[in-house]
């Protein structure tokens, strides 16, 4: 793998994500959102009337003074066309983690409210919380991944003006099994870390220290689950194969009776 490829183009993600996390911040300074919104409505009401006069008087001037004033909806235009890829692709990306999430949270918090929990303790239930959730987000990677294409505001399904993005390619390119699992990895190692500086100050990365051995002990779940995984791929027996041949064997010997 070419890291140095890879680096930059994780820089381009990031720097337009910062543009764009700056636009909005700037926008929302002080009085600049009402500002900016006024702005926008004065100059679409502007282009408007200049779509208007451009049919009505059709000329090489009116033309060229239209297609100055309408540069900077050209500009937005272009703009828009870039954003709308890596901001749907990022919203898909969120609400994959959100169902990994809440799912879990809501089955646990459920059963604890009912006292079906109540033999285990904060911490294992705080445990639990983590552990399934990314067992969750990477068996059901398939059945998540069509949940998010149902509630996408993009309409992925549907849309056929986003449908040249083929945001759906992209979608499972970025949110693939092996991409979570990789995600996962990395959530873990920073947590690992953080984990480990706040312990050597004296202190905890979660409300209480058994919280954070709780999410090491996570770790050490997901490792042996991810390799049983890794090892299944690999393995020769499966217990549909297995259920055949069991039935074929009776099959067989039935067949043997029959001739007796």
């Amino acid at each position: 793998m070419n890291y140095i490829k890879e680096i930059k183009a994780v820089s381009i993600f990031i720097g337009i994500f910062l543009v764009f996390g700056a636009f909005i911040y700037l926008i929302s300074l002080g009085d600049n959102e009402k500002y900016f919104y006024y702005t926008i409505i004065g100059y679409i009401l502007i282009c408007l009337i200049v779509v208007i006069i451009q049919q009505i008087f059709k000329n090489k001037i009116v033309d060229k003074i239209a297609g100055i004033i309408l540069i900077p909806a050209g500009i937005l235009f272009a703009i828009v066309t870039v954003i709308i890829p890596f901001m749907t692709v990022f919203v898909h990306l969120l609400y994959y983690l959100m169902i990994s999430v809440i799912l879990p949270l809501i089955i646990i918090q459920s059963l604890n409210h009912f006292g079906y929990l109540s033999f285990l303790t904060e911490t294992t239930v705080f445990f639990f919380q983590i552990t399934i959730t990314v067992f969750i987000s990477v068996l059901f990677n398939h059945q998540i991944k069509q949940l998010v294409y149902l509630i996408s505001p993009a309409r992925i399904r549907t849309s056929k003006k986003l449908k040249p993005y083929e945001l759906d390619k992209l979608t499972d390119y970025l949110i693939s099994e092996k991409n979570i699992r990789f995600l996962i990895y990395v959530l873990y190692f920073v947590s690992l870390l953080a984990i480990n500086i706040t312990d050597f100050q004296g202190s905890s990365l979660t409300e209480k220290t058994e919280f954070d051995k709780a999410i090491l002990q996570s770790f050490i779940a997901f490792i042996a689950f991810d390799r049983v995984l890794t090892l299944l791929n690999d393995l020769e027996f499966k217990p549909s194969t297995f259920l055949i041949k069991i039935g074929q064997s009776i099959s067989n010997k039935l067949k043997d009776l029959d001739k007796k």
